[in-house]
């Protein structure tokens, strides 16, 4: 069997790989595809290939690596003119952001697919529709879910597929209950629930009972919503749907929550949450995330309240991640270590002045410049810790001192200086050396003497410009384990420091060390972003350009011959397009190797360039020795000319060619066509890429039949033909 019959057919297996049930389904697609080609003797192409491990990746929960292997079919797919399994790719490409919670990402996809779908194909419609409703059913756009989902069922009945006929009908029957219409909303569930009845598949059982059991919420029916929640949770039990399970989960666990059963409640969010872990969906995640702070915040369990919502900060920023991990882990050391020192009264102080702390980490750990927010942090830091002082010394190890870059006294920001570690002459020198928490409540000399000698002792930095300060907390800022700075806080009266407020400068320099990691990633990932984006320029160049002449390649040539021939319609302005082929190229490349051929064609593409030099000139290298040159706003007559002035300089190159039969040098036959929109010899609005080339080739040919090494027009066609048109004479040679 040929693959112009295979290809087909293992297309039509691609665009219904969703119709494979279970989970060895598409291993199975694969190895029958592997046959057909094996049998077939031919090689599956890279689009469909990767469109099929795209999808096996998609089918086993792995839905982030499927991404690139889309994207790369997309890519090949668009370069082979296979619309088909492009607009595939743009769908599937939708549905994976879709599951990812990235829900704009998706309809950015769809959108795409179904503007510029053009194929006759009721199972893409069905599917896209009802995606794209289901994209705005999670963006709360009810009206536009209904009208894609009413699409999308309409299909449905006329193809008889009843798993997505259920789907369509019970997406607007959520829609239409969330506009208030429950009257509606309840024939259309009764609808879905019927055909998901006849098809005994799990999965849409599943959907129809949680929707339903969604619906008599809205209604306040919340016992017998609860007995649909319960039966969709064991319909979903028989299948491999985790996200549907989980979201059934999670509405059933908010009625649980709004009938006081607490507990309950955090029972099903716990068991969506291990559903979600062999998911990937940042928004359903986030969603029982906050369920769940709720939820503790109702049992008044803070602590819990805030590991949750320190969860959720972590999910939402990864450049968090390290920050939030940190977080929790402080937070549960100073939580046990009071439980073991304080009673019950300094263990609440302390939990009410971690949220601020956290709150303030954050701040820092999302600034872009610490000094942009100094002012705010001295501000809410001193609504917990009394300062005078706050500051934060980087030390620098080479040189072996202290960076004073953020030091503010009394509302007022002091400007930069810098003292030398080598001889200990301040308490921060002794906070780098030794990694030590420095605690004190007076100024006395007996209590500085134990870390540096008060005679030598720099003034400016402990005792500040004002006042005299008292009481100070300096801690060393840790990254990995290197003490890269300094955190200060000092106050003018004496014992205004408890142990307590020490754990709190502690966590603070943590976040502060968190923070300019962040900082150095942040310079990393924008460095390389730079690095990419030229990289990504370069391979954009590379990809439209033919790498062994430097010439636009075929790719390029189909993005701008549509440009050109719109202009042209617009402007009224002539379009002339060239044909150039090698004469007998073959034999020369057998008589003096393809080595000397590959240079030839370089010495071309020079020539090329040379001649064809405006703006409006553009060379592609269209075949193996075929060139095509487009000349806007150029009448038959410029390009004639340029066409006469390659072939004498080529001529005088003196490259011999002694297998050819028209000319003992190397030589071109080129054939000419040029289309005026002004002139109404066609129709401009039909004019398409595949006309313009047609008729060039049709130049090229007639040339290359009548005589080679020559220059042909399409009016010598047309003169051939006897037609009575103002034409240019037939000129064979040079």
């Amino acid at each position: 069997m040929s693959d112009k019959r295979i290809l087909p057919q293992i297309l039509s297996m691609l665009t219904r790989l969703q119709q494979y049930k279970g989970r060895d389904a598409i291993d199975n697609v694969r190895v029958k595809i592997d046959d057909m080609i094996s049998n077939a003797g031919i090689v599956l192409p890279a689009e469909y290939d990767h469109f099929l491990s795209a999808y096996q990746a998609y089918r086993t929960y792995n839905i982030e690596d499927a991404i690139p292997g889309f994207l790369h079919s997309k890519m090949l797919s668009k370069k082979q003119d296979n619309c088909v399994l492009h607009l595939y790719c743009e769908l599937h490409l939708g549905t994976i952001y879709s599951l990812l919670g990235y829900s704009h990402q998706a309809l950015k996809h769809f959108l795409k697919a179904y503007e510029n779908t053009s194929i006759k194909d009721d199972n893409f419609h069905l599917l896209l529709n009802l995606n794209i409703g289901d994209a705005y059913l999670l963006l709360s756009d009810f009206t536009r879910a209904e009208q894609h989902c009413r699409k999308a069922e309409k299909i449905a009945n006329a193809i008889q597929d009843k798993t997505c006929l259920a789907l369509s009908q019970m997406n607007i029957a959520l829609a239409l209950a969330h506009r208030g219409k429950l009257d509606r909303a309840f024939k259309w569930i009764n609808k879905s629930i019927n055909v998901a009845k006849e098809t005994d598949c799990p999965r849409s059982m599943g959907f129809a009972w949680s929707y339903w059991a969604q619906i008599l919420t809205f209604s306040h029916q919340f016992d017998l919503a609860e007995q649909k929640y319960k039966q969709a949770c064991e319909y979903f039990k028989e299948s491999y749907e985790f996200f549907g399970h989980s979201e059934n989960l999670y509405h059933y666990a908010k009625l649980l929550l709004a009938d006081g059963r607490t507990e309950q409640a955090l029972i099903k969010c716990s068991e969506a949450k291990a559903l979600l872990s062999q998911d990937n969906n940042y928004n359903a995640r986030s969603k029982l995330h906050e369920l769940e702070a709720e939820i503790y915040r109702e049992q008044g369990k803070l602590q819990q309240e805030r590991d949750v919502i320190a969860l959720q900060v972590k999910e939402a920023n990864t450049e968090l991640q390290r920050a939030a991990i940190k977080e929790t882990h402080y937070i549960e050391n100073i939580l046990k270590l009071g439980a073991e020192k304080r009673d019950h009264d300094m263990l609440h102080m302390l939990h009410n002045n971690l949220k601020i702390i956290t709150q303030i980490g954050q701040k820092i750990a999302t600034a872009r410049k610490i000094e942009n927010c100094l002012n705010d942090i001295y501000t809410q830091l001193n609504t917990i810790i009394p300062i005078d002082v706050f500051g934060i010394a980087f030390h620098d190890k080479q040189k072996n001192q202290l960076n004073y870059d953020y030091f503010i006294e009394k509302d007022q920001i002091l400007p930069k200086f810098v003292i030398g570690c080598n001889n200990m002459s301040s308490i921060g020198s002794y906070c780098i050396k030794h990694g030590e928490t420095i605690h004190l409540n007076t100024n006395t000399a007996k209590d500085i003497s134990v870390y540096v000698n008060p005679e030598e002792m720099d003034s400016q930095m402990y005792f500040g410009e004002g006042d005299t300060c008292q009481s100070a907390i300096i801690t060393p800022i840790i990254l990995n384990g290197v003490i890269t700075g300094v955190l200060f806080l000092e106050h003018h009266t004496p014992y205004a420091y408890q142990h307590y407020h020490c754990e709190l400068a502690q966590q603070l320099a943590s976040f502060i060390a968190v923070s300019l990691e962040n900082q150095r990633q942040t310079l990393t990932l924008k460095r390389q972003q730079l690095e990419l984006k030229t990289i990504n320029k370069k391979l954009d160049t590379i990809s439209r350009q033919d790498p062994l002449t430097g010439l636009w390649n075929r790719y390029e040539l189909e993005a701008v011959v549509p440009y050109l021939i719109n202009q042209a319609t617009n402007k009224k302005q002539p379009l002339s397009c060239l044909m150039i082929d090698i004469d007998y190229y073959k034999d020369f490349n057998d008589h003096f190797g393809h080595h000397k051929g590959d240079e030839v064609l370089k010495i071309l593409a020079a020539f090329f360039r040379s001649i064809f030099n405006l703006d409006d000139d553009y060379v592609f290298r269209y075949g193996g020795d075929e060139f095509l040159i487009l000349l806007y706003n150029q009448p038959q007559e410029e390009a004639y000319a340029k066409a006469t002035k390659l072939q004498i300089k080529l001529s005088d190159a003196l490259i011999m060619h002694p297998k050819s039969c028209c000319s003992d040098r190397l030589s071109l036959t080129i054939g000419a066509y040029c289309w005026q929109p002004q002139d109404n010899v066609e129709n401009s609005e039909n004019m398409t890429i595949n006309t313009l080339i047609q008729l060039t080739d049709q130049a090229l040919y007639f040339g290359k039949n009548q005589q080679r090494n020559s220059i042909a027009t399409y009016d010598n066609i047309l003169k051939n033909e006897n037609l009575a048109l103002n034409i240019l004479p037939l000129q064979i040679g040079i």
